[in-house]
């Protein structure tokens, strides 16, 4: 295992919210199709797919990511609908990333508020 050492808890910190690299060895439009859908979700892989041909998520994927990501949370699709189309599959990830640490900062606990806010956020910094 590798250990990293860092300096100060807020380098710890902004280490954990940086995104993370694919250190995949095979380039994603590589990945066979029936390896995602035996691994993963079925919705889970469906979102992917959609991201890796460059289509818009749809809110029911948007939903499925949330509640796989987060081991559970759910809300209806349409709460989604606004997002639909505007946020990719790892900008999903690294939202509830960053909402789990600010609650986790906060000593709160991860609500659909501050999911939905992180969420909104990370469509703000990928608009066109």
């Amino acid at each position: 295992m590798l250990v990293t050492v860092y300096r100060s808890h807020a380098a710890l910190l902004q280490a954990i919210a940086e995104p993370e690299n694919d250190l995949n060895l095979l380039n994603d439009h590589e990945i066979p199709v029936g390896h995602l859908f035996e691994n993963f979700p079925n919705e889970v892989a469906e979102a992917y797919m959609c991201d890796m041909l460059e289509r818009p998520l749809k809110a029911h994927q948007i939903e499925s990511l949330v509640a796989w990501f987060t081991g559970g949370h759910r809300m209806l699709p349409s709460v989604y609908s606004p997002l639909a189309g505007r946020i990719k599959f790892e900008a999903v990830r690294e939202a509830i990333k960053r909402a789990a640490l600010d609650c986790c900062i906060a000593n709160v606990q991860l609500d659909s508020f501050a999911l939905m806010r992180s969420l909104y956020a990370a469509t703000a910094l990928t608009a066109k």
